[in-house]
C-alpha cells in the first residue's frame, strides 16, 4: 500500500508452573506454529485469489493495532509510516491472536474505513467513517461469502 490508512492463557498458579510451561512445550509451539503459519500463508493466498475472482481489489500490507477507542494524530500516523505500517487500526489483531491461542486457521482481513490523520486536507468523521464501513463491507461480503464455500 502506498499510504497508511486506518482501517476499523491459561491461568498459572506459581512461578514454577510458568517456567516448567515454557521449557517444555517450545519445541511444539514452534513446529505447530511454523505448521499454522504454512496453512495461513494458503489460506491468505485463496483468499486474494478469491478478492480477484469477484473483481475487487484486495492488497497485503502490514497492519498496526493501535488500542483505541479513537483516531490517531498527525504525529502517530508520521511515527507509524516510519515504523513501516501500511495500514493502522484498533482491531483485528486481537481478535486474530485469540483465534491462534484457541487453536484455529487464522486469516486476517481489516476494511480500510478512512485515511489516517494529517494525509488528506479534509477533517474526517466518524459518521463518515462508519459510512465507508457499510460500503467496504458489501464488498467483504462477497469475498467471504465465496471464499467460506470454496474451502
Amino acid at each position: 500500500m502506498e499510504t497508511l490508512r486506518q482501517t476499523n492463557q491459561s491461568l498459572i498458579s506459581t512461578l514454577d508452573e510458568v517456567i516448567k510451561i515454557q521449557d517444555e512445550g517450545r519445541q511444539k509451539r514452534r513446529a505447530a506454529e511454523q505448521e499454522l503459519g504454512k496453512i495461513e500463508g494458503e489460506l491468505r493466498q485463496k483468499l486474494l485469489k478469491t478478492a480477484e475472482q469477484e473483481g475487487i481489489n484486495m492488497r497485503s500490507g502490514v497492519y498496526l493495532m493501535t488500542s483505541g477507542p479513537n483516531f490517531e494524530t498527525p504525529a502517530e500516523i508520521r511515527m507509524f509510516r516510519i515504523l513501516g505500517a501500511d495500514a493502522v487500526g484498533m482491531s483485528t489483531v486481537s481478535e486474530t491472536l485469540c483465534g491462534v491461542h484457541c487453536g484455529m486457521k487464522v486469516v486476517g482481513v481489516s476494511v480500510i474505513t478512512n485515511y489516517g490523520a494529517g494525509m488528506v486536507a479534509d477533517r474526517q468523521t466518524h459518521d463518515e467513517t462508519i459510512a465507508q464501513a457499510n460500503e467496504a463491507g458489501k464488498k467483504l461480503q462477497r469475498i467471504l461469502t465465496r471464499f467460506v464455500r470454496e474451502i
